[in-house]
């Protein structure tokens, strides 16, 4: 007996198919690009398009008029990569972490609008750190300086043009210089970047194509946080990410 073909639902095969064209792509895409890869009528790929901006599996720049993958969609690929199993591993090393050394420390993960505070650490109770849960940080703090210095492949383009336009010129050739010291040290420092008083540190953590995943930040009163990586907490930073990175995909 010949097998039945399963069924599908064409519709959703095609969105499916767009997604999966602009993910390959990995950059900014105009309408009329989109559609010719894809074959369909303007009319049809029109849809498509405004239906998964609408839900934030993509994310339509207004200003540009390309599409890339939205906010939700790298949502669920984090989940789908491990980033809770990733939050679970991490757990019991950011907790020794912060009781060590009295610092709060976070973990940021990679979202379209920024670096997203996913989980938070602290034996400081009473301190605003300026920051919490669900918390998109700003390209000046040092976890922003992580993401901006290794950002190629998270589709960060809106994030840093909206950061950058408040900049002078020579404020970004400043941030460019200092983006050097962040790829060799693999750390970033910024002394009181959201709060009065309240300082913090960065490091990065990398999968096994040394593709950024996460940040590792330690926040607490300036005098208390690192200025540059040769200090023994920087250290501790530096090999918590080694640690971390052993269990990124």
């Amino acid at each position: 007996m010949e097998e039945r073909k399963p069924a599908i639902i064409q519709s959703l095969q095609n969105g499916l198919d767009v997604l999966e064209m602009i993910a390959k792509e990995r950059r900014p895409m105009k309408f009329t690009e989109i559609q010719q890869l894809t074959n369909m009528t303007k009319s049809n790929i029109h849809k498509y398009l405004t239906t998964l901006s609408l839900a934030g599996f993509l994310h339509r720049d207004s200003a540009t008029n390309t599409y890339t993958l939205g906010n939700r969609l790298i949502e669920i690929g984090n989940m789908a990569q491990g980033d809770t199993s990733f939050i679970e591993i991490a757990d019991s090393y950011m907790k020794a972490f912060a009781e060590e050394t009295g610092l709060t420390a976070l973990i940021a993960l990679p979202s379209i609008d920024g670096p997203l505070v996913k989980e938070i650490w602290s034996v400081t109770y009473g301190i605003d750190i300026g920051a919490q849960h669900g918390t998109t940080l700003p390209l000046l703090s040092s976890t922003g300086y992580i993401f901006y210095a290794f950002q190629e492949g998270l589709q960060l383009n809106k994030w840093i043009n909206q950061s950058s336009q408040t900049l002078s010129v020579h404020e970004q050739l400043a941030i460019m210089k200092e983006m050097e010291q962040v790829k060799e040290h693999l750390f970033a420092a910024k002394t009181e970047p959201l709060i009065e008083h309240i300082s913090s540190c960065s490091v990065p953590v990398f999968n096994h194509q040394q593709e950024l995943v996460a940040a590792i930040t330690a926040v607490g009163y300036k005098n208390l946080i690192p200025q540059n990586h040769h200090h023994p907490n920087a250290q501790k930073m530096l090999a918590l990410s080694k640690k971390l990175s052993n269990y990124s995909t």
